[in-house]
């Protein structure tokens, strides 16, 4: 057993926007927290994580990204320790790298009071269950406001099964409750290995989303709120993925309905059928300088359950690869994405947008403390944040980065 109690004071001096109308100079002295992190761990397989009033006061920053001319949600990956530990118990580890769906992000649980996990392994399976509150409803709203302290539920299990050496199979079911309306998920999973130098795996899940009136409520604006609504929908996902000492390939495919909506995770588009190709061969002389080179190929579709094309990604490159890590490769792209009218109001109909590029992708690693990589890119894209009454239109960018 271990107990990490903690405690700390503060003062805060900001203006309290939550009421757009109003807004009024919020000014605290002085006030206390204290909060504690508990582990046990049961016959060394099981370990029960709580906690209660958790502590992010110091988590690491995010890592920059561009998130202006964004049609959607950006992710930033989830920074908290306590939601970090064992989460490869609930993780999606098997998804392709072009997938559009994460049935748990955990950083929709904005600020928790409390959270349990239960993780570890007994014989052949594998245990993750998690339960946790979220006050952030509650905090966002004015304190006149009927949802004023109100907080939502979240629930997540996730059980599988090891068959022989390295397949499973497993389900999973992600709930969020807030108020008498809910977003379950829930749905099964296989990975099964195929040789040697092959894997695959499936994912098939449904939701079930009730949104009503009551706990949506009126803004601070006086807006009336939406009526009551129930969605049901699906996405299944499929991954082949093979590899050798020369080569490289993974085949990923989804297919999301437009009803499909997840609380609890991070699904930034919907209705569509998404399939990406990944490919390469590298030759090995293995030479005094060079060690590798050989052809990549990236290929991504996004198309709508009308059949409508709405992504086309290309891009193709030729790496040679050194000692030392260092590597270089040309590579060109091309890209094609269509807006529709319901993607874009000022549109009269579908309009495609084309972007091409080229550019020089440079690396290495002459020590073990120093790795450098430099992308320089000139390609296209898409403004979508135009002046009102103007569509949007298709632009040139270079790119030039050195992380």
């Amino acid at each position: 057993m271990q107990f990490n109690p903690y405690g700390y004071l503060s003062s805060l001096h900001s203006v309290d926007n939550r009421d757009p109308i109003q807004p009024r100079f919020d000014n605290r002295n002085v006030q206390g927290k204290i909060g504690l992190d508990s582990k046990f761990v049961f016959h060394d397989s099981l370990v029960l994580d709580t906690t209660i009033n958790p502590d992010f006061a110091q988590i690491e920053s995010d890592q920059p990204q561009n998130t202006v001319n964004q049609r959607f949600e950006v992710f930033f990956p989830e920074k908290r320790p306590f939601f970090l530990e064992n989460s490869n118990f609930f993780s999606d580890t098997n998804i392709g790298v072009y997938s559009l769906s994460r049935l748990l992000f955990t950083r929709r649980i904005v600020e928790p009071s409390f959270g349990a996990r239960l993780t570890g392994k007994q014989g052949p399976w594998n245990l993750g269950f998690f339960v946790a509150d979220d006050r952030s409803p509650g905090l966002t709203v004015p304190d006149h406001s009927p949802l004023s302290g109100t907080r939502a539920y979240f629930a997540v299990g996730r059980v599988s099964h090891d068959l022989g050496d390295q397949n499973s199979i497993g389900a999973i079911y992600v709930d969020r409750e807030y108020k008498g309306d809910f977003n379950r998920v829930g749905g099964l999973d296989a990975s099964f290995r195929l040789g040697k130098n092959w894997t695959s795996w499936y994912r098939g899940v449904v939701s079930s989303t009730l949104a009503s009136s009551s706990s949506a409520g009126t803004s601070a604006s006086g807006i009336a709120a939406p009526p009551v609504s129930y969605l049901f929908g699906q996405n299944h996902e499929a991954v082949l993925n093979g590899m050798g000492r020369r080569f490289s390939y993974e085949l990923m495919y989804q297919d999301i309905t437009s009803n499909f909506h997840t609380d609890a995770g991070f699904v930034p588009r919907t209705d569509i059928r998404n399939a990406a190709e990944y490919f390469h061969f590298y030759w090995r002389p293995e030479g005094k300088h060079l060690v590798f080179q050989g052809p990549e190929l990236n290929t991504h579709d996004i198309w709508d359950h009308h059949g409508v094309g709405l992504t086309h990604a290309y891009n193709f490159d030729w790496v040679f690869g050194y000692r030392r890590n260092v590597f270089f490769a040309p590579i060109v792209v091309t890209e094609t994405d269509v807006l529709r009218p319901n993607d874009f109001s000022g549109l009269p109909n579908n309009h495609k947008y084309v972007q091409n590029g080229g550019g020089l992708v440079v690396g290495g690693s002459p020590t073990r403390l120093i790795t450098w990589r430099t992308t320089i890119i000139r390609d296209g894209t898409v403004l979508i944040v135009v002046p009102n009454g103007q569509t949007p239109i298709t632009g040139m960018r270079f790119l030039s980065t050195t992380p």
